[in-house]
Protein backbone atom coordinates (compact mmCIF):
# COMPACT_ATOMS: atom_id res chain seq x y z
CA UNK A 1 0.00 0.00 0.00
CA UNK A 2 1.63 3.42 -0.89
CA UNK A 3 2.27 5.81 1.93
CA UNK A 4 0.31 9.04 1.73
CA UNK A 5 1.98 12.05 0.56
CA UNK A 6 3.94 14.73 3.14
CA UNK A 7 1.48 17.36 3.08
CA UNK A 8 -1.63 15.13 3.84
CA UNK A 9 -0.26 13.52 6.49
CA UNK A 10 0.65 17.27 7.66
CA UNK A 11 -2.68 18.05 7.66
CA UNK A 12 -3.47 15.31 10.43
CA UNK A 13 -0.16 16.92 12.84
CA UNK A 14 -2.46 19.73 13.71
CA UNK A 15 -5.72 19.88 14.97
CA UNK A 16 -9.04 21.00 12.88
CA UNK A 17 -11.62 23.29 13.99
CA UNK A 18 -13.55 20.72 15.42
CA UNK A 19 -10.66 18.97 17.02
CA UNK A 20 -8.62 21.87 18.62
CA UNK A 21 -8.45 22.11 22.72
CA UNK A 22 -8.01 25.31 22.27
CA UNK A 23 -9.05 26.83 25.66
CA UNK A 24 -7.54 23.62 27.44
CA UNK A 25 -4.25 23.04 25.08
CA UNK A 26 -2.51 23.22 28.55
CA UNK A 27 -4.26 19.86 29.79
CA UNK A 28 -3.19 17.84 26.41
CA UNK A 29 0.57 19.10 26.28
CA UNK A 30 1.02 16.59 29.15
CA UNK A 31 -0.15 13.82 27.39
CA UNK A 32 1.57 10.59 26.47
CA UNK A 33 2.88 10.48 22.69
CA UNK A 34 2.86 6.70 22.43
CA UNK A 35 -0.19 5.29 21.50
CA UNK A 36 -1.30 2.54 23.69
CA UNK A 37 -0.58 5.21 26.76
CA UNK A 38 -3.05 7.64 25.29
CA UNK A 39 -5.73 5.11 24.89
CA UNK A 40 -4.92 4.28 28.52
CA UNK A 41 -5.78 7.68 29.30
CA UNK A 42 -8.62 8.02 27.04
CA UNK A 43 -10.28 4.77 28.43
CA UNK A 44 -10.00 6.70 32.14
CA UNK A 45 -12.14 9.69 30.60
CA UNK A 46 -14.49 8.52 27.98
CA UNK A 47 -17.51 5.88 27.88
CA UNK A 48 -19.59 5.53 24.69
CA UNK A 49 -23.14 6.31 25.55
CA UNK A 50 -23.73 2.60 23.52
CA UNK A 51 -21.24 0.59 25.28
CA UNK A 52 -22.00 1.61 29.14
CA UNK A 53 -24.52 -0.83 29.93
CA UNK A 54 -21.14 -3.84 29.03
CA UNK A 55 -19.77 -1.66 31.91
CA UNK A 56 -22.51 -1.85 34.17
CA UNK A 57 -23.12 1.86 34.05
CA UNK A 58 -26.51 3.24 33.90
CA UNK A 59 -26.84 7.00 32.22
CA UNK A 60 -29.44 9.44 32.96
CA UNK A 61 -30.76 10.96 29.63
CA UNK A 62 -28.32 14.31 30.63
CA UNK A 63 -25.25 12.13 30.26
CA UNK A 64 -27.21 10.10 27.08
CA UNK A 65 -27.13 13.69 25.38
CA UNK A 66 -23.37 14.35 25.47
CA UNK A 67 -23.05 12.13 23.04
CA UNK A 68 -23.83 14.72 21.02
CA UNK A 69 -20.90 17.38 22.10
CA UNK A 70 -19.27 17.32 18.71
CA UNK A 71 -16.33 19.85 19.50
CA UNK A 72 -13.38 18.78 21.30
CA UNK A 73 -13.12 21.99 22.94
CA UNK A 74 -16.58 21.00 24.47
CA UNK A 75 -16.36 17.76 25.45
CA UNK A 76 -12.56 18.63 27.64
CA UNK A 77 -15.23 21.46 29.29
CA UNK A 78 -18.01 18.45 30.22
CA UNK A 79 -14.58 16.13 31.23
CA UNK A 80 -13.84 18.77 33.49
CA UNK A 81 -17.33 19.42 34.86
CA UNK A 82 -17.79 15.88 36.07
CA UNK A 83 -14.29 15.40 37.10
CA UNK A 84 -11.65 17.86 37.27
CA UNK A 85 -8.89 15.43 38.05
CA UNK A 86 -5.99 14.33 35.48
CA UNK A 87 -6.15 11.30 33.94
CA UNK A 88 -3.59 8.55 34.82
CA UNK A 89 -0.28 8.72 32.81
CA UNK A 90 -0.62 12.90 32.98
CA UNK A 91 2.34 14.53 33.35
CA UNK A 92 2.40 18.12 33.49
Amino acid sequence: MPRPAPDVLADYAQPAPMTAPDAYASLTAGLPREVPALVACVQGLVLHVFWAERYGVSLGEERKAEVQIRPVERKLARILELDPRPPEGWQP
